[in-house]
């Protein structure tokens, strides 16, 4: 397949506009529009419909379309990585995790990041989706650990976290403090999403298997952060990470402080072949240094 008509039909279809394709190519609309038959009919398939105010891509020619865009920005992304030199501590960083691992941990630290490293331009992707990291798209990964894992990928631990259970002042002033795991079927549990939402970890929902009997959650929040702020509102019992940042301002206290969630274990992954890029050593040094100066005590 001809690949100079596969980047020309690339640019028509994201313009949907020949005209418009043309001036971004510096080239002639009949040029264009050549090219596009002769790409139509070597695949023999209609890749757009013709319409009056211009051109709309076809069940197929989306399909194409969108093989064609990631084909493009892989290779943009190559051409940055092989035009700047390993050594160099600048540069756009690509950092995948889970939402609540954003919103709960890491956001509170890139401002020093920041002032640290001003020519790191850092991309952060809040994503529940499992999204291993690979040489073109995604350079870092923080994650629990991937069991099957590429070869080519490195897996560094970073920190364990530790589930426990919390609640506002107010709540427990309404309701009381539960005194024991049965005591919880009597209590308003929060529960992150519904059964078939993607979750950041297994065993999320912990907090509703304690008891012998089921427990119907009072509330469903699909995010970790929007749990925390209806724990903190008063509505419930929540399960969180107690070295989160976010315990350190709020009024949520332990409750049933000896019982104990899943330990979830989170790993700094990247691929292999990015080992010698200073960026990603730096930032992983980063973490690994705040982890450790900002390590929360058990509550």
């Amino acid at each position: 397949m001809d690949w100079n008509k596969l980047k020309i039909f690339y640019y028509v279809a994201k313009h949907e506009n020949v005209s418009n394709a043309a001036k971004e190519l510096n080239t002639s609309q009949s040029s264009l529009s050549r090219h596009i038959i002769h790409l139509e009919e070597r695949l023999k398939l209609q890749l757009f419909e013709r319409k009056s105010t211009g051109l709309r891509l076809t069940k197929k020619g989306k399909i194409l379309y969108e093989t064609v865009q990631n084909i493009m920005e892989e290779l943009d992304t190559t051409q940055h990585f092989l035009r700047e030199a390993p050594s160099d501590i600048r540069g756009i960083l690509k950092v995948e995790t889970t939402n609540s691992l954003v919103n709960s941990w890491l956001v509170y630290y890139l401002g020093e990041f920041n002032t640290r490293y001003p020519e790191i331009n850092l991309r952060i992707i809040g994503d529940d989706h499992l999204l291993p990291p690979d040489k073109t798209r995604l350079e870092v990964s923080l994650r629990p650990l991937i069991h099957h894992p590429q070869e080519d990928l490195v897996q560094d631990y970073l920190m364990t976290w530790q589930q426990k259970l919390y609640a506002h002042l107010s709540y427990l002033a309404n309701f009381g403090f539960p005194e024991d795991i049965k005591e919880l079927e009597s209590h308003r549990l929060l529960s992150f999403g519904e059964e078939d939402v993607v979750k950041p970890y297994d065993e999320v929902n912990w907090l509703l298997r304690l008891s012998p009997k089921p427990i119907t959650p009072y509330m469903c929040i699909n995010s970790s952060y929007g749990l925390f702020l209806a724990a903190e509102a008063g509505l419930g019992i929540v399960s969180l990470s107690r070295e989160s940042p976010l315990l350190r301002t709020s009024r949520l206290v332990p409750v049933l402080p000896h019982v104990m969630g899943p330990k979830i274990d989170i790993y700094y992954i990247y691929p292999k072949a990015l080992s010698d890029f200073k960026r990603i050593s730096v930032f992983k040094e980063f973490l690994k240094e705040i982890i450790k100066r900002d390590h929360l005590p058990p509550l």
